[in-house]
């Protein structure tokens, strides 16, 4: 997903700055209000990147405390900007955020003026960035900002709205909104309670969720939610612009089929893997009810800049487990995308065996292991290594490759990657507590 085109800094007011050449100084957080977690470094940097090399835009972030009005300190900030544009075609883009006067502008250069009007600019100001600024948010502000650059680019291009290149000339349009920093909008979480009943199936619930997002329905208390989902909303900005987008991607998904767990306690709603815009959606049962549970889907799944799903394998692990009912069933890349075949077994564990999902006293929550649930009277697994039904796998590897307590799938990834002719050693627990160490060639 992050393209990697150039060495790219996030650089504040530090010594670094000095000697890193201003050409790779992507944000310039004079005002120091730019939180630099990896996370949101990550981000820009794949958002950037992905502008850069796709539209050749250069979209630069510049925060203040200056005194100058926005607009004159705009156009000369963006006087310095042109000389370094990394564009080679005049498409640039230069966002400024002054704290002390509390005013936030977009630069927009000649090139674009036809794609970010005036108008354009100023919506996705107040409706996409500001929401964000007043929850003194910056970063994830800018990071809204830049998306929605992005779509709009996207977008453009497939209409051929792009101008002819030219020279980066000065700014051609733009537009400046109150920034709004740290004031706090009380009627921003509003909207009427949508109940949930005990006899809504969970593609009821998804229906009345759809309905929540196209009546821009920001209550973070709705019945439909799970309990985690609520909190999960009472801490989190949401603007008209994040429900627009979610609304327009799902109202294009009509192929999912929701899959129950055999207890009746959790569902997800799945479309066709290849269908990759049309994320999962996950259900929880609590108190009767079936409701949405859009706090781990938060945590474990992620988008790339074409808004296609994928997982954060390592979050997965952590949170995922209720529901790895369905998604076990897939093979994923490094980057965590599902395959768009499900993954027969025999190609994932050539050794001829099945593991069925178990936890050990004092597993943290979610921790999956393997435990034998079928093994082939003919295969290796039980004539090689000697596997029987019931064996837990402790340990996979041995010395310095050795993994303590794998997971399960990192116990079927190890024996996907054993080669022909090749040693498979692993630990398991038998009759109990009592752990053997196994050892097999593979075929």
């Amino acid at each position: 997903m992050v393209i990697l085109l150039t060495l790219l800094m996030f650089i504040g007011c530090s010594e670094e700055t000095k000697n890193t050449p201003r050409s790779t100084i992507l944000i310039i957080d004079n005002a120091g209000v730019v939180n630099f977690t990896p996370e949101v470094t990550d981000q820009y940097r794949t958002y950037n990147n992905y502008l850069l090399e796709t539209f050749d835009i250069d979209f630069r972030v510049l925060t203040t405390k200056s005194d100058q009005d926005i607009n004159s300190f705009t156009n000369d900030a963006y006087d310095d900007f042109k000389q370094e544009s990394r564009s080679t075609s005049g498409r640039a883009l230069l966002l400024v955020i002054n704290t002390r006067l509390g005013k936030t502008r977009m630069g927009v250069s000649m090139a674009l003026e036809p794609i970010y009007t005036d108008a354009f600019v100023s919506y996705v100001e107040r409706k996409g960035m500001v929401p964000f600024f007043r929850d003194s948010n910056v970063s994830d502000g800018i990071y809204m900002m830049m998306e929605l650059v992005k779509d709009r680019a996207m977008e453009a291009e497939q209409n051929k709205e792009f101008m002819e290149p030219m020279q980066t000339e000065s700014i051609g349009g733009g537009a400046k909104t109150d920034a709004l920093l740290g004031q706090k909008d009380k009627t921003a979480k509003q909207g009427k309670n949508i109940y949930a009943k005990e006899s809504d199936t969970p593609e009821d619930i998804f229906a009345k969720h759809v309905m929540s997002l196209k009546t821009h329905n920001k209550n973070p208390n709705l019945d439909i939610y799970s309990k985690a989902t609520q909190k999960f909303f009472q801490d989190r900005t949401v603007t008209d612009i994040n429900i627009d987008n979610e609304y327009r991607f799902v109202s294009k998904c009509h192929d999912g089929k929701v899959i129950c767990s055999e207890d009746g306690t959790h569902a997800v709603l799945l479309h066709p893997i290849e269908q990759r815009t049309c994320c999962p959606y996950l259900f929880v049962r609590e108190k009767g009810k079936w409701r949405l549970d859009i706090f781990t889907m938060a945590k474990v799944i992620r988008f790339n800049v074409k808004m296609q799903w994928h997982f954060s394998q390592q979050d997965r692990e952590k949170f995922n487990g209720p529901y790895e009912f369905v998604f076990k069933r897939f093979d994923y890349d490094i980057n965590g995308f599902p395959n768009i075949k499900h993954v027969k077994k025999k190609k994932i564990n050539p050794w001829v065996f099945e593991c069925r999902d178990c936890n050990l006293p004092g597993d943290p929550p979610g921790k999956i292991r393997c435990k034998v649930s079928w093994v082939a009277q003919d295969g290796p697994a039980k004539n090689k290594l000697g596997l029987k039904l019931d064996d837990i796998i402790v340990g996979i590897g041995d010395g310095e490759d050795f993994i303590d307590a794998p997971n399960l799938f990192k116990t079927l990834w190890y024996f996907h990657s054993v080669k022909p002719g090749k040693t498979a050693i692993v630990t398991i627990i038998r009759d109990g507590n009592k752990r053997h160490r196994l050892t097999g060639v593979a075929q």
